[in-house]
């Protein structure tokens, strides 16, 4: 969900973002500096990169990072603890400084499975697609399927977003599939994507960290 783009896409690119800066940003993080922590992006801002920039370019690399490690077991609780909470004070503070583009028109439905972890994917998700024009709702976790049906109901999102870092969430994402599949809704529900972590090996059936996304097959 990282990466460059131009008009269209995310963002013109992270002046400050360079690997040195990454690594510190990390390093802090998973030390659980909150000031210098709090320096490194008040240095960056100072040099012109925006709200969107971190985030898609500083925040989220990082998380994915620190993902990865922890679920490798080559990061500690504490250090994930201490990285999970600080990176998130940081986004709810940049998403203050976020512009959004033009209304696009599309409504779009976050949900996250019930940890930390997921539910900083799902707000640095839902950040990135608010600065793009979509009016974005999130739900968080532990959403029931029932009342999650009904919001599609009565929203009729573009497309429904669900972060998961468990394989124990599968089956509530799977039932909530085949139920979304044969409900009635005004826009039928064309297409069902798994997405893995970037790097991670492509698998049949999604693991932990895995993203999905419904998609409608309206335009």
């Amino acid at each position: 969900m990282g990466g460059t783009r131009t008009k269209a896409g995310w963002n013109r690119g992270c002046n400050m973002c360079t690997d040195a800066l990454r690594e510190r940003f990390f390093d802090v993080l998973v030390s659980g500096d909150r000031v210098e922590a709090r320096q490194v992006v008040l240095r960056a801002l100072e040099t012109g990169d925006s709200a969107i920039d971190l985030i898609t370019e500083l925040y989220w690399p990082t998380y994915e990072r620190v993902e990865k490690l922890y679920r490798a077991d080559h990061l500690s609780k504490l250090g994930h603890h201490y990285a999970t909470r600080l990176l998130r004070v940081l986004a709810d503070q940049t998403a203050g400084l976020i512009t959004p583009t033009a209304s696009n028109g599309r409504t779009v439905i976050v949900t996250c499975g019930p940890r930390d972890s997921d539910d900083l994917a799902g707000q640095l998700a839902t950040d990135m697609l608010v600065s793009q024009g979509f009016t974005v709702h999130f739900g968080g976790g532990g959403i029931p399927n029932d009342e999650l049906l009904a919001e599609v109901k009565l929203r009729d999102p573009a497309a429904l977003v669900m972060f998961s870092s468990g394989a124990n969430d599968l089956p509530f994402i799977r039932e909530f599939i085949d139920t979304i599949r044969t409900a009635t809704c005004r826009s039928p529900w064309a297409a069902v994507c798994l997405i893995e972590p970037r790097g991670a090996p492509p698998r049949s059936v999604p693991t932990s960290g895995a993203m999905i996304l419904l998609k409608s097959s309206r335009p």
